[in-house]
């Protein structure tokens, strides 16, 4: 079987946890390291590769739109295992832990982007901290059938959570870059390829980034590419090399850039994978002709995370998008900030959300909508309760959005 473009030099890694979880009993591991080293596509393949059932806490990039652990339990025990939630939080995690001992196969537990729910020393923020009940109650529990790998940039420091084995993920070697240039036909000096490497920490995010304009405008030559940026690269800054992406692609080609940096208008946080009728409401200036087009540009520049047509940004990646959020327009701006809002204090709106996202668009042909009809749709769920399914169909054609019935 070929490999993983994004997953060379990785080898050594899924030894390691391997070796973690049979020699010492690990249930809980984190996996530390800066951004865009792979610590996420690290955890999501050894989970895959495991053949586990995967159950996925994005905790979210924005301090602001944390996601509640109390929601995501009350989600998986509602939706996973199709079992009515307990109402107080204590219960839904004794049901939870209940729920994963009688699981017939291991469940492989994902929790991303845990920084954002911890202050600056390392420890969960006051209003975080049922983040630890979980861990401690449930998924360290002896008798539950999971494992739980836990994506961070930072160690955490908490004296309840000592058992979590640490895994400091290092960054990928010259050999691995080099043979993930390989796959991509690209002619390496390997001098260049090792000041490249240098330059940039072995950072596997910046490895991806640059080889779309090695292939398309330096005819796939990595010497080339070095000549005219070297002063650039040897800057060493990810956050500079993606700006730098970022202005090409405003250059030559707008569509592309202006859905990327619109991107980061979704907070990733109760959904944390956009399906494709997203990416098309931001697409609003672009013939329905022409979108997939636009979207492939993005995924053949490694600008932006997909699996199983569903769509994401990097973290590095959304916070220079939402640096570039001032130029759009101010009413979009507002409704954002109004559905955020709304996300955050109803789950009805979660609900409908979700709804809206899996049954009634996902099977069927796009019909243009604006956001302000979205909103206005939004604003209908708040204002009037709507909560039963036939209501959602109502309301669904009501506002011109196509059914799978």
């Amino acid at each position: 079987m070929p490999k993983k473009p994004d997953f060379v030099g990785r080898e050594e890694a899924i030894a390691h946890l391997n070796t973690l979880i049979t020699n010492r009993n690990a249930k809980i591991i984190g996996i530390y390291g800066k951004g865009g080293i792979g610590k996420t596509t690290l955890a999501r393949e050894y989970l895959q590769i495991q053949r586990l059932k995967i159950l996925e806490l994005n905790v979210g990039m924005d301090t602001e739109y944390i996601v509640s652990v109390k929601s995501w339990v009350k989600r998986q025990i509602n939706e996973q295992f199709k079992q009515q939630a307990k109402k107080k939080f204590i219960d839904m995690l004794e049901q939870l832990k209940y729920l994963l001992q009688n699981e017939k196969g291991k469940v492989g537990i994902l929790i991303d982007n845990l920084e954002t729910a911890l202050d600056e020393k390392g420890k969960f923020q006051q209003r975080h901290r049922d983040y630890i009940e979980l861990i401690t109650r449930v998924l360290n529990h002896p008798t539950v059938n999971a494992i739980t790998l836990i994506t961070c940039r930072e160690e955490i420091n908490e004296a309840k959570l000592s058992f979590i084995e640490s895994y400091p993920l290092p960054e990928l070697s010259e050999l691995a870059w080099q043979e993930f240039f390989s796959i991509f036909e690209i002619n390496i000096n390997t001098l260049v390829l090792s000041e490249i490497h240098k330059a940039y920490g072995g950072n596997a995010l910046a490895m991806k980034v640059i080889t779309h304009p090695i292939e398309t405008y330096y005819g796939g030559s990595l010497e080339d590419y070095w000549l005219d940026n070297k002063q650039f690269l040897l800057k060493g800054q990810i956050k500079d090399l993606i700006a730098s992406q970022f202005d090409r692609l405003f250059e030559h080609n707008r569509h592309a850039y202006n859905l990327l940096y619109r991107l980061g208008i979704y907070s990733y946080r109760e959904i944390p994978r956009v399906q494709k009728i997203g990416l098309y409401c931001l697409l609003w200036d672009v013939k329905k002709s022409e979108t997939m087009q636009v979207i492939e540009s993005l995924q053949r520049r490694y600008l932006i995370e997909f699996e199983a047509g569903k769509y994401w940004l990097h973290p590095v990646i959304r916070a220079e998008s939402l640096t570039r959020l001032d130029s759009l327009d101010n009413t979009l701006l507002l409704m954002k900030e109004e559905i955020d809002k709304l996300l955050v204090s109803d789950e009805k709106i979660q609900y409908f959300l979700e709804w809206l996202r899996e049954v009634t668009l996902v099977y069927s042909d796009f019909t243009p909508l604006d956001f302000r009809a979205f909103y206005l749709c939004l604003e209908y769920v708040y204002s009037f309760g709507i909560f039963e399914q036939y209501e959602f169909l109502e309301l669904a054609s009501f506002f011109g959005i196509p059914s799978i019935e």
